[in-house]
């Protein structure tokens, strides 16, 4: 009997096999200012089936915000060292989340939707996360940081 936890045959609670680090974001066609410095850390698991990432960052509007992302490597295109990753997810935006058209029920916590691009050569990955001027604030959003292994 093994007395280590897990919640996936390849995957271990308390041991992450990835990391990100969030730099900044990019709002495009943005009705509002946006803070898009936006430090943050993440850590990730390679899972069977699903990749999950969870994680600490400085949002766009300055506060800090926590998040969980989903993606899989089932639905993951590649060309080449190039890879197109689908994800969703939630974030919890204190104060400001109810506010925002993607929020739960009226509360901070927010869905989350978009694609990773990512290279299997250079440790960067860029987020696409659509938006819609009539409803939100911004048209597209884009994200950018560094992924390490652990």
């Amino acid at each position: 009997m093994s007395s280590t936890v897990s919640f996936a045959d390849s995957c271990r609670e308390f041991r992450p096999d990835g990391g990100a680090v969030l730099l900044g974001s990019k709002h495009i066609n943005a009705q509002r200012e946006f803070n898009e410095f936006n430090p943050g850390l993440f850590f990730s698991w390679d899972c069977e089936l699903v990749n999950i990432r969870i994680g600490l960052h400085k949002n766009s509007f300055s506060d800090p915000s926590t998040s969980v992302t989903f993606t899989s490597e089932f639905l993951s295109l590649s060309f080449g060292d190039a890879n197109i990753h689908p994800f969703v997810g939630i974030a919890r935006y204190p104060e400001t989340g109810r506010d925002l058209p993607v929020s739960i029920e009226g509360s901070d916590v927010i869905g989350l939707m978009g694609l990773e691009f990512t290279h299997n050569q250079f440790p960067v990955f860029i987020q696409y996360l659509p938006g819609d001027t009539k409803l939100g604030d911004y048209a597209h959003l884009f994200t950018i940081g560094f992924k390490f292994g652990l």
